[in-house]
C-alpha cells in the first residue's frame, strides 16, 4: 500500500496500530470495520471493498503529503490524525507521547470526553518510530 499512497510502511502501520491495534478486520480512519458505515468520527464513511481501499482512503482524507515530510512534520501530522484537542488541556498528545517522558497521564477515553486520570495503555507513535529508526537516515 505504500506504492499507492507514497507514505512509508512504517507511518501505515502505526495508524494501523493505533486506530484498530492491527486487527485487519478494523479500518485505520477510525477503528471501526471497514465494510460497514461509520459510525464514530468521522460519521457516514464507508463501507469499504478492503482494509486496503479503506486505508488508502483515510490516508487521502488526512492529507498524506505531511506523511512524508521531516519528522517534526510527520509527528505533527500524527497529531492532526487523531485530533488537537490535547493542547488545549496542557498535555503533550499521549497518541504521540506516551511510553515517553513527555507524556504521564491524561487522555480523551471517547471522542469529546476527556478524563485527565485516565493513562494511555498504547506506545506513541514518537517513540515507536523511534525504536524502528524511522527518520534516521533523512
Amino acid at each position: 500500500m505504500s506504492r499507492e499512497t507514497g507514505v512509508d510502511w512504517e507511518v501505515i502501520g502505526c495508524l494501523h496500530l493505533m486506530e484498530a491495534a492491527l486487527d485487519g478486520s478494523r479500518q485505520i480512519l477510525n477503528g471501526e470495520p471497514w465494510d460497514q458505515v461509520t459510525q464514530l468520527v468521522p460519521k457516514g464513511l464507508g463501507p469499504w471493498e478492503s482494509w486496503t481501499e479503506s486505508a488508502i482512503f483515510a490516508i487521502k482524507k488526512k492529507g498524506q503529503i505531511f506523511f512524508n515530510a521531516d519528522i517534526p512534520t510527520v509527528l505533527l501530522a500524527f497529531e492532526i490524525y487523531n485530533g488537537t484537542g490535547y493542547k488545549s488541556k496542557g498535555i503533550h498528545s499521549p497518541y504521540l507521547w506516551a511510553g515517553s517522558q513527555h507524556y504521564t497521564k491524561g487522555k480523551y477515553i471517547q471522542d469529546g470526553v476527556y478524563d485527565p486520570m485516565a493513562e494511555s495503555q498504547q506506545i506513541g507513535v514518537a517513540v515507536i518510530l523511534k525504536a524502528l529508526g524511522y527518520g534516521a537516515s533523512s
